[in-house]
């Protein structure tokens, strides 16, 4: 017992030490011109105000704190952004200084040192990626020669779906969407498909590519079903357009204005990246506050998408909102604040 108490005294004068330094340094900070923050804790900064939604933590920050809070995980300093105005500022205006993501141990790791297209740092090999991918992967004369493929695989899909359906069998619609988007992107990639059963498209080599793509689809299904008035409009133009004797193709995509509505609506609500995650490279203003060099950036898109500012209703499904008169003539996917575009167009 004695024991304990001898290295309890201690531990409690560290903790209020550090606790007194941080009340310190947190007034200090206030007064040095840097965004609004919450009160930090020792040690952990305010890791204990996130969650496992990290982008939904966030939204209840800038809701409280404002479209720009600066706060710590850990001891590394952040910079939380949730509205386009901000947003815009900090991609656009001051692009050069968030052109890099920051080094994560575990993805450094896993992708040799930060060799990934998507992990590594701006420059010349970058470029010399993204001109590859872009030119030999996601190039138009690939996406073509590719027709068949794509073609092939959601054919294959739907099969088994109606198949399923008629035999009145349950049907993992995720499953069967990741199963889809990870054979056309390995057949494109590899020339091979890497998920002829059932169990290997949870054992897939790629990432983001295909989970992203299958997750974006099952919201915009599970969407559709608890809106059945709006399913049925799909149907309708579907039906006038395309018609009932053979399935859509890429084609008429162009010709479904509607559909494409309810895809922008869709990523609207669920971005399938509701978070864009930069680092700055050097000292800079954003809307009249001093970031810091090496300060992490996070962007809500998640946020962005739901800004009643911006949106009206905006935790209500309505893709008419992208078919009004207003919106096309003063709107654009670029432009707009559910689609900016990542800094260097990276």
């Amino acid at each position: 017992m004695a024991d304990i108490e001898d290295y309890a005294i201690p531990f409690l004068i560290f903790l209020a030490s550090i606790l007194l330094v941080q009340i310190i340094l947190a007034k200090i900070r206030r007064n040095d011109g840097l965004p609004p923050s919450p009160r930090a804790l020792p040690i952990i900064g305010h890791m204990h105000l996130l969650s496992r939604m990290p982008h939904q933590a966030f939204h209840k920050l800038s809701a409280r704190y404002g479209p720009l809070v600066y706060f710590f995980i850990g001891s590394k300093p952040c910079l939380l952004a949730s509205t386009p105005e901000v947003a815009e500022e900090i991609l656009k205006i001051n692009e050069a200084n968030f052109l890099n993501r920051p080094k994560v141990a575990n993805l450094d790791y896993l992708t040799y040192g930060s060799a990934d297209f998507a992990t590594i740092y701006y420059g010349p090999h970058w470029k010399f990626m993204k001109k590859l991918c872009m030119t030999k992967i996601l190039g138009s004369r690939t996406l073509t020669q590719f027709l068949p493929t794509r073609c092939e695989a959601r054919e294959r899909f739907l099969k088994l779906v109606l198949k399923r359906a008629e035999a009145k069998e349950a049907v993992d619609v995720g499953g069967e969407l990741m199963r889809l988007a990870n054979d056309v992107m390995s057949r494109m990639l590899l020339r091979t498909r890497c998920s002829d059963t059932e169990n290997e498209a949870d054992d897939n080599i790629f990432g983001a590519g295909t989970d992203t793509s299958s997750i974006a689809v099952e919201w915009g299904l599970a969407e559709l079903i608890n809106h059945p008035i709006t399913m049925e409009k799909v149907r309708q133009e579907i039906d006038s357009v395309v018609g009932r004797s053979r399935l859509v193709q890429e084609s008429d995509i162009a010709n479904l204005p509607y559909l494409q509505a309810v895809v922008k609506e869709t990523l609207r609500l669920h971005p399938t990246g509701p978070l864009i995650v930069r680092e700055s490279l050097e000292d800079c203003t954003i809307a009249g506050y001093r970031i810091p060099a090496k300060t992490r950036l996070f962007v809500n898109i998640w946020s962005i998408g739901r800004d009643p500012n911006h949106w009206e209703n905006p935790l209500e499904f309505r893709p008419e909102r992208f078919t009004s008169e207003e919106w096309s003539a003063s709107s654009n996917m670029v432009d707009s604040p559910i689609s900016l575009p990542p800094p260097g167009n990276k």
